[in-house]
């Protein structure tokens, strides 16, 4: 256990708070973090928790409130985020959910308020926001719309108040405003 091999970390090691209370523990080759990977708060409760292949993050990651619930979750391939990535409050409701693809946001990317009702809907595509997406009020009445069509400079937006009656709409070409209903 922590041991140096030419000056380098190099197979199992733990490190510890000033407590005494272990803080973190892994594997090591030549320096090189590999293996399974943990930190704990000085309560004794995991932290989080990652798998590294060659020295990247490389797999599941997980992030935990020092009170044990699951915080975040991503996956991870070569250290870039690819798959999914969910985050939650502390009272283990799901706060978001994002998709990755190459280190990029990639597909339906959603939000909630604490109480469970759906905050937004993003669609992304290679990191850029696309299609219809929308955004809600914590009541769940539509806060907003946007709906874009032949890419981000030809697009509708439309605003409504918390009680559900329009507030404008609005129509963009070519990035200009064309049309303004209030």
């Amino acid at each position: 256990m922590n041991q140096l091999k030419d000056g380098e970390r190099h197979g199992y090691w733990e490190q510890y708070h000033e407590d005494g209370s272990l803080s973190s523990k892994g594997n090591y080759i030549d320096g090189i973090p590999d293996g399974l990977a943990e930190t704990f708060y000085p309560n004794g409760q995991l932290k989080n928790r990652c798998h590294f292949k060659n020295g990247k993050i490389d797999g599941l990651y997980e992030e935990y409130f020092e009170g044990g619930q699951l915080k975040n979750e991503w996956n991870l391939k070569d250290g870039k985020f690819h798959g999914s990535h969910n985050r939650y409050f502390e009272n283990g409701q799901l706060e978001s959910s994002k998709i990755f693809k190459n280190h990029e946001t990639h597909g339906l990317s959603t939000e909630y308020f604490e109480n469970g009702i759906l905050k937004s809907n993003i669609n992304w595509f290679e990191g850029k926001i696309k299609d219809l997406n929308e955004e809600y009020y914590d009541n769940g009445q539509l806060r907003f719309r946007i709906s874009f069509y032949s890419g981000h400079k030809n697009r509708t937006v439309e605003h409504y108040n918390k009680d559900g009656s329009v507030i404008k709409f609005e129509k963009y070409e070519n990035g200009k405003l064309i049309k303004a209903t209030v």
